[in-house]
């Protein structure tokens, strides 16, 4: 994105929300649990969901909450953020760190008469949250110009994919604390599938090969209960 002054007069531009784009339920009946974005700090990533909006007390909300419904960080050190939904993801890669992420909850528009006559598990009111970059308020100078790049992905949660994009860009995938034993599997059952095989074949087989690693393990244990038996 290019801007340009060909004015004779130097113009101030306020602070900028570049968005790049809003997390959206699938369908109708959506819940939006798996809604959410991310963003990318060169070390690790920061998730933010309902949960975090919604701010309740303790006891799940029965001592009182305090929904937020703005959410503001970043100190010149947001490498990547991403919007997501259980399946896919939009991410954008600033071609420098931005200084500041920001992201809103939004309201997106409910349903026709006619779709919640057809399904009563339709939710009456779908929200999303829409994400972007913030940049500080500047001084175009006459005959000026600047330019903002970005790389975009917009796509499934295709780990490979995502792995061959580099800037760690699948750490969208989300595979939390087991992160590594969790890629091991995924890339053994996309493995196995490579050579021909269904998914559910592939998850028999990884199933047996791990009772059979684990084997010793659990032998040693079954003789140690019967003894205390």
């Amino acid at each position: 994105v290019r801007l340009e002054n060909k004015s004779p007069q130097p113009i101030t531009l306020p602070a900028q929300e570049w968005v790049f784009g809003t997390a959206t339920p699938i369908g109708l009946r959506d819940e939006s649990l798996y809604l959410g974005f991310q963003w990318y700090n060169g070390t690790r990533t920061e998730d933010v969901a309902e949960s975090w909006f919604a701010n309740h007390g303790f006891g799940c909300g029965l001592l009182g909450s305090n929904p937020r419904t703005n959410y503001g960080a970043g100190s010149s050190n947001v490498f990547w953020a991403a919007v997501h939904n259980q399946f896919f993801a939009l991410i954008a890669v600033p071609a420098g760190p931005a200084p500041n992420i920001v992201a809103h909850r939004v309201l997106l528009p409910p349903p026709s008469k006619e779709e919640l006559a057809a399904d009563s598990k339709a939710l009456a009111q779908p929200y999303g949250y829409q994400a972007g970059f913030l940049y500080p308020a500047m001084v175009l100078q006459p005959d000026e110009q600047f330019e903002r790049r970005f790389e975009i992905y917009a796509g499934p949660k295709e780990y490979n994919t995502l792995a061959r994009l580099g800037n760690n860009l699948d750490l969208v995938m989300k595979f939390g604390y087991f992160g590594f034993f969790a890629k091991a599997l995924l890339l053994s059952m996309n493995g196995l599938y490579a050579l021909g095989l269904s998914y559910g074949v592939a998850i028999v087989v990884i199933t047996v090969i791990i009772k059979l690693l684990f084997w010793p393990l659990t032998t040693a244990s079954t003789r140690s209960m019967k003894r205390m038996a």
